[in-house]
Order: C-alpha cells, then sequence, then structure tokens
C-alpha cells in the first residue's frame, strides 16, 4: 500500500462490535472516510452479531463508497459431500475445548458463521446498501506439488461450478453506499 501511496488501517473487530457496550460498537475513524473497503473472509470469523459492523461500515463509507466482501460459501461442494456422509460442516467440538483457554485471549481462528449468497445480500441489502454484484467464486490456493488426488479433486471441483456455481467456495459481493 505504502508503494502506492494507498492509505489503509486496521482496527480489532470483536474488541469494537464483540465486547463493547452497544453505544460504543464503530471502528475508531470518522465517517465518510473511505471510498473502498474490502473484507475478504472476516465475517466468518466474527462470533458477535453482524449487523453492527455492516452498519458500521456504511457509516465510515463516503456517499457513493464501494465494499467488497467475500465469506466461505456454506453450501459448497465440500460441505455439501460432507453432509450427505453425515459429517459436520462446522468446527469441530474438540477444537472447542483445545482452544478454549487459549494463551493469547480471544480465540478467534473459528469459522463461527458461514453463510450462503442469499444471506450475505440480504444481511447488506437489509442495511441499506445497494448491491452492485453477488456472485459465487471457486478458488484454490496456489500449491507447486499437487497430489494426484488433489488434482483429481480439482478438476471434479471446477466441472461442477461450470453446471451449478452455487457449489463454489466463496460468496462475493460488491456493495455500494447510497449518494
Amino acid at each position: 500500500y505504502q508503494t502506492h501511496n494507498i492509505g489503509f488501517q486496521t482496527c480489532n473487530l470483536f474488541e469494537n462490535f464483540g465486547a463493547a457496550p452497544l453505544s460504543h460498537r464503530q471502528m475508531p475513524v470518522s465517517a465518510n472516510q473511505f471510498d473502498l473497503v474490502s473484507c475478504w473472509e472476516t465475517m466468518e470469523h466474527f462470533n458477535f452479531n453482524p449487523v453492527g459492523f455492516i452498519r458500521d461500515l456504511r457509516r465510515v463509507l463516503k456517499p457513493g463508497g464501494t465494499a467488497v466482501i467475500t465469506v466461505p460459501n456454506m453450501a459448497e461442494l465440500e460441505n455439501r459431500v460432507k453432509l450427505f456422509f453425515g459429517k459436520s460442516i462446522g468446527t469441530d467440538v474438540e477444537s472447542y475445548a483445545h482452544n478454549y483457554e487459549y494463551a493469547g485471549g480471544s480465540f478467534l481462528g473459528f469459522h463461527w458463521r458461514e453463510y450462503v449468497l442469499s444471506e450475505l445480500t440480504e444481511l447488506f441489502g437489509s442495511q441499506n446498501f445497494f448491491i452492485v454484484s453477488a456472485n459465487h467464486l471457486l478458488t484454490f490456493q496456489d500449491h507447486p506439488n499437487l497430489t494426484v488426488s488433489r488434482k483429481i479433486k480439482r478438476l471434479f471441483s471446477k466441472s461442477v461450478f461450470s453446471v451449478c456455481p452455487s457449489m463454489g467456495c466463496l460468496c462475493a459481493i460488491v456493495v455500494k453506499k447510497p449518494l
């Protein structure tokens, strides 16, 4: 960001929206400050109600400002296969016990809540955002030496995604704050 002279700011969303009293639930930035906010695979880690965050996102965007949001797709192919075989798609129960007394304070690594695309658009639409686009994405991490089974899984996923995009691994929306 510095190389391209792009300003950015970070904050601990759990401290601002999870633990704070309702009257203090906002990011430590001024209203109407940002042209663009990106929130890539963050909301699934919220162990608090996301409405306060979404309202505050609208507050900090300039009129006409854009937010780009991605979250894991709860209805992705891999999750559907797990459910078919009676497996859980959420955080395994053993992880809760293992991380209960996490030395670093609050453990935020879990996916507390994943979404399907219609829920994500409903959440942002209900908070007076204009939905510019809403799509499913199929992405893979770049691994130089894939096993044969991983290559087959990717090929299968690409084939299914081409026929049924709603089984992609991510939900992606672009929203605008009205002028």
